[in-house]
């Protein structure tokens, strides 16, 4: 992989030399054409070698352009600072042309008759009369910079696209059993039977919240992407049948801040982190415990953590933590989605207990979203 990579660097770097050397014909032809007509020209060779020697020059600079576009993208926010740089860096980048045409064109028997002898005046005069050419090139590398970055990227998002797309269709049944494992939905059918003749009442509603949970499920099995308030929903729904089962065992405390509750995030991601905590925290204690939700909105960022006071783990082993097929499924899909633009991590809640952060980019849904009812205090 990384000889292939390398490879392909040296093979655009290839191209981009063959594209300067083509340049350097077409300039050394037009140069010699024109001063065919008007006088005299100098041998065809010579200015062969002039405009080689410029464009190679422009060839070595043309990795500092590259460099410079990609630490200081145009983007809205800092249009004014990076426009400001761009102009900056191009004239420092025209005078380093500048100093080498000064240096290697006279020796190059750049037009005898302009009696370049010194270094002060070759480069005065390379300045004076070049600068404005120096700078149409310049912005002309800037362009085409721009250009294949913008290309770059956009093959990059339509490969991303393509590649999750075609992962959707063979993950899409196996999380929906990550999910909403079967030994969750045989263990509420067994409860349920349990409770028909003992507390009917219960049970009745045991079964409808089960109900509406796979109906939510299969209603956006298609869907990516959700509202905060709608994956909620959904955990709500998941939370409610455990407490049935768990009784006075757990213990749910929701904390969303309201500015939120509209925010895009991907579908089923709140309902595997709770069932882990669940599962692996609360369950194995007699006593039970409590699962907190909590989501906040900072600079841009959403931040979703699910914490629970259980079992928990060893600080020094959690580096170790064997992620399972529900954790791994989270992993892949904030990377198809997010292109590493998230976090996503594992901790000790405090003394006791696993605390999952999750940040990922805020981005609003087109609508307002209602308040969500929260169900648990």
């Amino acid at each position: 992989m990384e000889s292939e990579l390398s490879n392909r660097k040296l093979k655009n770097w290839l191209i981009i030399l063959g594209v300067w050397v083509f340049a350097a014909i077409v300039f050394s032809t037009f140069t010699f054409l024109q001063e065919s007509i008007t006088s005299q020209p100098s041998p065809y060779w010579r200015y062969l070698s002039w405009q080689t020697s410029s464009c190679l020059t422009w060839f070595l600079l043309t990795p500092l352009v590259i460099q410079i576009v990609s630490r200081f993208p145009l983007e809205r926010k800092n249009l004014g600072r990076n426009f400001l740089i761009y102009l900056v860096c191009g004239l420092l980048l025209i005078v380093i042309h500048t100093v080498s045409d000064a240096l290697f064109l006279p020796s190059l028997g750049f037009h005898p008759q302009m009696k370049l002898e010194s270094f002060t005046k070759a480069f005065r005069f390379f300045l004076v009369w070049y600068f404005v050419w120096n700078l149409l090139i310049y912005i002309a590398v800037l362009g085409v910079t721009f250009g294949f970055n913008y290309y770059r990227k956009f093959n990059e998002r339509e490969l991303r696209t393509t590649q999750l797309e075609a992962t959707l269709a063979k993950t899409r049944l196996q999380a929906l059993k990550n999910q909403i494992h079967p030994h969750f939905l045989f263990n509420t059918h067994n409860s349920i039977i349990e409770l028909i003749h003992s507390d009917a009442e219960t049970a009745e509603k045991m079964l409808t919240n089960l109900s509406d949970l796979l109906r939510l499920a299969l209603e956006n099995t298609d869907v990516e992407e959700v509202t905060l308030k709608q994956e909620l929903e959904f955990s709500n729904k998941y939370l409610e049948i455990e407490q049935i089962r768990f009784e006075e065992r757990l213990k749910v405390k929701l904390e969303i801040d309201p500015n939120t509750l509209d925010a895009i995030v991907p579908n089923m991601i709140l309902q595997p982190l709770i069932e882990n905590a669940l599962k692996h925290g609360i369950a194995p204690l007699l006593e039970g415990g409590t699962i907190e939700v909590r989501s906040e909105k900072k600079d841009g960022t959403l931040y979703l953590t699910v914490a629970d006071n259980g079992v928990g783990i060893k600080a020094e082993e959690i580096s170790q933590i064997n992620y399972g097929i529900g954790l791994a499924n989270i992993q892949e899909r904030l990377k198809f989605l997010y292109n590493g633009n998230h976090n996503f991590e594992i901790k000790q809640n405090g003394k006791k207990g696993f605390l999952v952060k999750l940040s990922i980019p805020f981005q609003r849904a087109d609508y307002s979203a209602e308040k969500t009812e929260v169900l648990f205090d």
